[in-house]
């Protein structure tokens, strides 16, 4: 016999919720859901509650039960049957990159967990010292352990999937995937994205076709040209380049700068692949100044914009930012003076300058293959604008809010001009950027905007699980 309990802390979240219950439908499982208090936003009295839970679900189960744990950031990918997942086994509880997993973990019944689940709950009942209490980390270190990516008994049970990087989900017989994001991390990994994930899945459940990450992004008539100009001769052109591996996501940047340039009268410039004349086997970004130098003499004003950006507000003009400027800057939000995903600049001799040499270094650097190499092409351009006097101070008037222009996905809103979609993996970059609008409330709130999946006949072939000679 197998249970799901699905403990949540987040009773809103309503596609995780349908996840668990359809996984039950699929795979006869029975399922139970906990959700704690919603009076409760204290992380210790919620880790309290969860495992004074587990205690308390183990006492009431029969022995030999298998009893799956899963919180709001557990979706289930397949629906494999976790009584023979567990086979030869007790504990099942693994361990990743960030350590070990604490939103999924699967226990049989039997005395011996019984009494850890026991002293467990007990150790966090205990008083510790003002802002001091036991995280489940500490609690669940001692268990043994599986690595989270490995096969089990011919699946993968439980895989750890953060925001840039995640297995191969189509391909590989993955039960469930573990979300991870949390405060402490750099900012990549720290924003919630599960609603957005789960709402996909769950209609890849509904459809009866497992296919993760399969939105088609749009083709322009000229998509296999090199490059392509569209209203040439403009005073204020915008610049963007992507390589066939990103063309997945960079393609709905595509389309949504081309409708805003048709739409407020701006020269285009889409470059699909890395110029040939730039002369580097390098990433696309690297090639920032190069078309920045090449085209500034052609217009007033240029501007580059990452191909993960969308123009989800398309009547703010970029007139609004270049009034009284030289230069247009946008503040970053990890440390760095200003943030190159959107820049812009003024045809003057001196910006030309500064360009030329920005290229130079770049043409200096040995390692230019990834985006990321050598510290990224951003490092480049804020060094040589710090050493030219061109480079705002972080509390200047001169730079741009983020909430105005190149704008984290994680912060957007139905007002939102310019949208980068950062730190995310190619998938899920084309996952959000094939939305084309931000719901009300932002990303996180999505499962409030859309009707909930009606879920179908099973396929047979679609509850069966794989195992090994």
């Amino acid at each position: 016999m197998v249970t799901l309990i699905s403990c949540f802390s987040d009773r809103n979240a309503t596609s995780s919720l349908d996840n668990h219950v359809e996984y039950c439908r699929r795979t006869q499982v029975k399922h139970r859901f906990q959700p704690t208090s919603s009076c409760v936003d204290s992380i210790e009295l919620r880790t309290l509650y969860k495992y004074q839970l587990v205690s308390d679900m183990l006492r009431e189960a029969e022995e030999g039960e298998v009893i799956i744990f899963a919180t709001e950031n557990a979706l289930f990918i397949r629906f494999h049957d976790f009584h023979q997942i567990m086979a030869g086994r007790d504990v099942l509880l693994t361990k990743g990159h960030f350590g070990v997993n604490t939103e999924m973990f699967v226990l049989r019944s039997t005395e011996e967990n019984r009494r850890i689940a026991r002293g467990l709950a007990a150790r966090c009942r205990q008083y510790y010292e003002y802002g001091n209490f036991v995280t489940e980390e500490a609690l669940l270190e001692d268990l043994p352990t599986v690595p989270d990516w490995d096969d089990l008994n011919g699946v993968v049970p439980i895989a750890s999937m953060w925001s840039s990087q995640h297995p191969e989900l189509r391909d590989r017989e993955i039960t469930a995937v573990s979300l991870v994001y949390m405060p402490r991390l750099y900012s990549k990994y720290g924003p919630l994205w599960r609603a957005t994930f789960a709402r996909h899945v769950n209609a890849c459940h509904a459809s009866g076709e497992l296919r993760v990450f399969g939105n088609a992004a749009p083709l322009s008539s000229d998509s296999n040209e090199p490059v392509s100009v569209y209203q040439p001769g403009r005073s204020v052109a915008v610049v963007m380049l992507y390589t066939p591996n990103i063309a997945s996501y960079a393609r709905f940047g595509e389309a949504s700068l081309r409708a805003y340039c048709e739409r407020n009268g701006y020269t285009l410039y889409v470059h699909r692949d890395v110029p040939p004349d730039f002369g580097r086997d390098a990433c696309g970004n690297w090639a920032k100044p190069f078309l920045l130098s090449k085209y500034l003499p052609r217009h007033e004003w240029v501007f580059w914009m990452d191909a993960d950006i969308i123009a989800m507000n398309q009547s703010v003009k970029l007139e609004t930012f270049t009034e009284g400027r030289e230069r247009v800057l946008t503040a970053d939000i990890c440390g760095w003076r200003f943030n190159s995903g959107v820049m812009g600049f003024r045809n003057t001799e001196e910006n030309a300058r500064v360009l030329d040499v920005i290229l130079a270094k770049v043409r200096e650097i040995e390692d230019v293959k990834y985006t990321f190499s050598s510290h990224g092409d951003q490092y480049i351009f804020m060094e040589q604008l710090i050493a030219h006097g061109l480079c705002p101070e972080m509390d200047s008037p001169e730079l741009v809010s983020f909430r105005d222009l190149n704008t984290p996905w994680y912060y957007a809103d139905r007002n939102t001009f310019l949208c980068h979609f950062h730190g995310l993996s190619t998938e899920l970059r084309t996952l959000y950027m094939s939305m084309d609008t931000v719901p009300d409330g932002g990303f996180e709130a999505i499962e409030r905007d859309v009707p909930r999946p009606t879920f179908g006949a099973v396929p047979p072939t679609q509850i069966l699980i794989r195992t090994t000679a």
